[in-house]
């Protein structure tokens, strides 16, 4: 299943390859942490924005994980957002999405 990145020329990258990841985080979860910055200046480096960042896009600078982003990952059928899971980085309850 393709997911398409509009704020990255609409490239997109393979569901696959984040559940890949998240198995080699060993996580069930991944919160969203979308950030405004550039990439040097994000502070959420265990979140879904820095991982398709760094990961998938050619546009490292922009915010990724945008509300379209998130709409395509859950209509899958493989994930659901939710408010309530514990950041990585901060310990702080986030938004994200989870495996259903």
């Amino acid at each position: 299943m393709q997911i398409t990145l509009p704020e990255d020329s609409n490239s997109k990258f393979n569901l696959s390859q984040l559940l890949r990841h998240l198995i080699g985080v060993h996580r069930t979860y991944i919160v969203t942490g979308q950030q405004h910055v550039v990439l040097a200046q994000h502070t959420k480096d265990l979140s879904l924005d820095y991982w398709i960042r760094s990961v998938v896009a050619q546009n490292t600078d922009t915010a990724q994980a945008t509300n379209d982003v998130i709409n395509q990952i859950c209509a899958t059928g493989l994930f659901r957002q939710s408010g309530k899971l514990n950041c990585p980085n901060t310990g702080n309850l986030c938004n994200g999405i989870e495996l259903v």
